[in-house]
This record gives C-alpha cells, structure tokens and sequence, in this order.
C-alpha cells in the first residue's frame, strides 16, 4: 500500500512540474536595450535579460553587416531565457550591451551554459575602434582549439573601462540553439567551477560504482538482470557524459563530427540497454506479451535512431528526443500494471521511471524549443537521473531480496557475498573520493599559476613571498629578491607580433625557473615582469645570480625574432636580517626602483639597492625617480 501512495505523489508531483514547465515564461525585462552591468563587488551577472538576436538563414552575414544599419536594426529582444530557436539551419546572431566597473582590470570570462552547439564565434570590439577580437568554440571545431579548456563554451573578455561596449556571437548548430549566457569574474568562476566539477565527479561516480556492483553482482549469483541493469547504467551514464560536453572533452576531443552524431546515437544505445532490461526485470515475455513486442519494437526504432544520425543529425536529434520519451513511457506503463499486481520491485521502478520521465520531458521540450533554457530545465535531467538511480537501485535491491528469500538453502554463503560486496563498495568510494581530492588539488595548483609561463601568478608570488619575508625575520635570515624586465618588450610585439611575443615570455621564464635554487620562487610579477625570491641569500648572492640570468637572457636565439636579440634588465633588493622587518610590499618596491635605475642607465644590466630602511630607502626611490 506505501508503494502505491509513494507512486501517487511521484505522479502528483510530475503534473505539477510539467504544469510549471509548459506555463513558465522568461520575465520581460524593463528596457531590452539597457546595458548588462557588471559591478566590481558582483561575482557574475546573468546575460539572458539583455540578449537581442537575429536570425540570418543565408548563414552569410559577417559581424560587419549586423553592426551596421539595416543590420543592428533587425535584432529583437530574446523573451525565452537565451532560447534562440529549437532546432533550425539558421545562424543566429546574439548581441549584448557591456559595461564593467572601471575599476575591474582583470579579464572576465563569458559561459555560454548549453555544451551542445556546433560552432560559436565571439566577437569583441577591439580598443580605438580597430575591429573585432575573434575567439571560437563548439563542438565542430577541436576541442583542443578552445579559448579554455572547459567543458562549457567559456570566453575571456575584456572589461569595459566604464564604457558601454557592444559583444556579438554567432551560433550555429544542427542541434537546439540555447544562448544562456553569464558574465563571471574569473576567481568567482574557478570557486564555482569547483564546486560544480566535485558534483559532477560525485554522480558520474556513483553511476559508476553502482554500475560495478550491479556487473560483480552477474558474476557471484549468475542473474542476467544484474548484467543488463549494469548495461543500462553504463549507457546511461555516458548519455549524461555526452550531454553535459565531458565526453567531447575527455573521450573524443578532436572528433568534431562525431561529436554532433554521438548525442542521437547514445539515446539509441540507451534505449536499446532500458528495453532489454525492463523486459527482464517485468519478465514482460510472461506477464505482458503486448508490451513485449512493444519493447521489442523500440529496438528497431532505435536502430533506425542511430542509422539517421549518421545521415541527417538534425533529423535523428528529434527522432532521439521522442524516441527517448516513448522508451520512457511505454516502460512506466508496464511498470504500474506490474505494480498493480503485487510486485513492489516494479513499484519503485515504475517511480524511478516517472521521475526519469518528467525530467527529460522538460529537457526535451526545451531542446525543441518550446521553453525556456534555464535553471529549470538545466536540472531536470540531473534531479531525473539522480531519483532513477536511487529508485532503480531499490527496485533491484527487492529483487535481491526476493531471490534471497527464495534461496534460504544458500543464505551463509549469500551474506559471505554481501560483506565482500560492501567492502568492495567502499574500495571504490575512497577510490573515487581520493580521485576527486587529487583534482581538486589539481585546480587550486591550476589558480595559482600563470596560464602562459607555468610560473606563479602575482597574487600566489607576493603572497609567498610575504611567508618567506616572516619566516626570514624569525630565524634571523637573510632573504633577497630580483625583478627582471624584458627590455623593449613592446617593440616585438609591434614588430614581430603577439605570438613572438608569448614565445619570448615563455623562452625567458624558462632561463629563470631553471637558473633558481629548489627552495626559491619564480613568479610572473606582471606583463613582462618576473620576481625571484631567494631566501637565505645576499645582496651580493642575488646579484651574481641576476648577472648569470642577464646573461643567460642575452644568449637566447628565438627564430620568431628573426635574429633580433633579447636583453632583460634586473633590480636586487635584500632583506636584512639583523634589522627591522619589512613588508614584501616594501622590499619589491625597492627591488622595483633599482630595475627602473637599470633601465635608465641603458638597460641590460643589473643594479642592487644599498642596505635601506625609513628615510633612506625614501631617499633611494627619490633618487631614482
């Protein structure tokens, strides 16, 4: 009786989400030509209020015909939350209004939050009315050629200045055309990216785990319901891979066209593994002939699925998404007739399935276009999957139950079997969790590092060197620090450009990092500044060492430069043991005003600072200035 009022509520609660769903609409916002504004204190903004989007069927518009009138003209208030269109052979041209805080510096990054797109094309106006900054992403180009290495569609863009300031994308695909979009400062987004990587870690593990146990379970008692259930997760947890972008991440990342297909292709499979698991756990071929050959049936549409995706994707993509509801449905409908005749595993599956059910109706009629693509219809399918899979694995437990109560003769050997189960369940969460740790190490290493270089960023270098400066002062020990500049840096990048430019930052970073102790630091300070750190060492140490590095910097040979060389000019600042404690604020403006002595003095030298402290080391900045 429990099972039956549980499925009323599950059916109760699904009308009510369905209901929710189809009446939603996205707020109108109050002026659909007003800025997105992005304040300093604001970790992100939601874009979708402020999107405006034009439709070019010709697919043969340039960024410069739809800035210019008529162009800029035909774009129109998007009114469904970042929903362009369900499924069309359009480009679509999305266009917002930036303006960032003038005091944010730092590049932002801009999250297109549906994976699933072929291609989208950013275009940013460049300073002084220049032209555009260029940067692609989606799934028909590889994965590799991304301006981030994200599973989501992520951008960085410039901030604004104060300025009002114009963005455009172009988006094309064979699949749904979703546009949610986010502004993110870039701290905030690596803290939530996080986040959100240990939630996704912790569900693809727990299908896995439990897709595990189900397989070791076939190979102890020899029930095939064991090995088709564990089938069914597999497929099931590589669609979710697959529609959440980590496969073409993680599995495939250069496959571009299969990357389009494997959508349609993974709901075929899937729903081939459901039929054939709900067929035995049913025993549909006994109870239910009907809907045997019913079940038996899907197979072939199936089939039929996976052929059409490597004919006509768009095609097979809406024959995926009904495909997957009929699965869905006709499987539920056996499961509540079983039910109703006494078997409580079919009860929880039929739960499990209502539950699958609503969410991917939701998901569905958002890929079709028919509501909006937000919060909602982002976690249907992940609250969907995760009630399948807790109700499924019910469904499966009673069935273990009942195959224990009927085999009372084996019941010592059974619970034998059930301790070696659980501690092998928990091998595998330590497992997983201690993956998860090591990746969650990985990204804060990640935020600590300068993208380009490898080295330390400015936040991690001062932040280190503040520790080192404290420790130095204690045990009474002497600490040194060099700032190195590239000499003329901006004149390779007018002459020879950005990329020449990067390889002469990496080439030096390179000298610096291998010419340092173990035990010193080697950070990015900024542009084409580096900052070393040398605990226990000299004034007069730190100078032989920037003499080594000026030299070693002189003797680079950079084919990009075209027999240019390179020079770097250094300023040593040290701190005194035996005086007061200093700030790292203090000793790097000290190291910072000889690197300015040098510089004036003809660069591609080195200049130390005398032992300073109060007044003097104010005189020693005055003089150099």
């Amino acid at each position: 009786m429990a099972s039956y009022s549980g499925m009323r509520a599950v059916a109760v609660a699904g009308l009510v989400w369905l209901a929710a769903v189809l009446s939603w609409h996205a707020p109108e916002a109050g002026a659909h030509d007003s800025a997105a504004v992005l304040a300093a204190d604001e970790p992100s903004i939601d874009l979708t209020p402020h999107l405006e989007v034009l439709e070019d069927p010709s697919r043969q518009l340039t960024v410069e015909d739809v800035r210019r009138p008529p162009g800029d003209g035909r774009f129109v208030h998007v009114d469904h939350g970042g929903t362009l269109a369900g499924i069309s052979g359009s480009a679509f041209w999305v266009r917002f209004r930036l303006r960032t805080a003038p005091e944010l510096a730092e590049p932002l990054l801009l999250v297109l939050g549906y994976p699933l797109l072929d291609r989208v094309d950013l275009y940013q106006p460049l300073p002084g009315g220049g032209g555009f900054r260029r940067q692609t992403a989606g799934d028909a180009v590889p994965f590799g050629t991304r301006p981030l290495g994200l599973r989501l569609p992520t951008f960085e863009l410039a901030p604004t200045g104060g300025e009002t300031q114009p963005v455009y994308l172009r988006v094309v695909s064979t699949g749904p055309l979703q546009a949610p979009l986010s502004l993110w400062q870039k701290n905030a987004f690596l803290v939530a990216y996080e986040a959100r990587q240990v939630w996704v870690g912790a569900f693809v593990g727990a299908m896995v785990v439990v897709s595990g146990l189900a397989l070791l379970l076939y190979v102890v008692m020899r029930d095939r319901l064991f090995l088709l259930f564990s089938g069914f997760l597999g497929g099931y947890t590589t669609l979710q891979l697959v529609l959440s972008g980590l496969a073409f991440q993680h599995l495939w990342p250069s496959a571009t066209a299969w990357a389009s297909q494997a959508a349609p292709v993974m709901v075929a499979l899937t729903g081939a593994s459901t039929t054939a698991f709900v067929r035995e756990l049913l025993d549909s071929r006994l109870r239910l002939p009907r809907l045997d050959r019913g079940l038996r049936l899907l197979h072939v549409v199936g089939a039929l699925v996976a052929v059409a995706a490597l004919v006509d994707v768009s095609l097979a993509i809406r024959l995926a998404a009904l495909y997957g509801l009929a699965v869905c449905l006709l499987a539920t409908v056996g499961s509540v007739y079983v039910a109703s005749r006494g078997q409580r595993s079919a009860a929880y599956f039929a739960a499990a399935l209502t539950a699958l059910l609503l969410g991917m109706a939701t998901a569905s009629l958002s890929y079709l276009g028919v509501t909006p693509y937000r919060a909602l219809t982002l976690h249907a399918m992940e609250v969907g999957s995760a009630l399948l899979v807790v109700l499924t694995a019910l469904a499966v437990s009673d069935r273990i139950r009942s195959l224990l109560r009927s085999r009372a003769q084996a019941s010592e050997s059974a619970q034998r079997y059930l301790t070696a189960l659980n501690q092998e369940l928990e091998r595998l969460v330590g497992d997983r969790t201690a993956a998860l740790e090591r990746k969650n190490a990985e990204l804060k290493q990640l935020a600590s590092r300068d993208s380009l270089t490898g080295l330390l960023n400015h936040k991690s270098t001062v932040e280190e060197l503040d520790r080192l400066l404290k420790s130095a002062s204690r045990y009474g020990e002497p600490l040194a620090v060099v700032m190195a500049d590239i000499d003329h840096f901006k004149d390779v990048n007018d002459r020879f450009g950005h990329q020449a430019g990067d390889r002469v930052l990496t080439a030096v970073s390179r000298v610096l990092a291998s010419s340092v102790r173990a035990g010193d630091l080697c950070g990015r300070y900024g542009g084409e500044e580096f900052l070393l750190v040398l605990p226990k060492a000299t004034a007069a140490t730190a100078t032989e060492l920037a003499e080594r590095l000026r030299e070693a910097v002189a003797g680079l040979v950079l084919p990009e430069l075209a027999g240019a060389g390179v020079t770097a000019s250094f300023g040593v600042a040290a701190a005194d043991p035996a005086g007061q404690p200093v700030t790292a604020d203090a000793v790097i403006r000290r190291a910072d005003d000889e690197l300015y002595r040098a510089k004036r003095d003809g660069r591609d030298r080195v200049r130390t600072a005398p032992a300073a402290s109060g007044p003097r080391l104010e005189a020693v900045r005055q003089s150099a200035s």
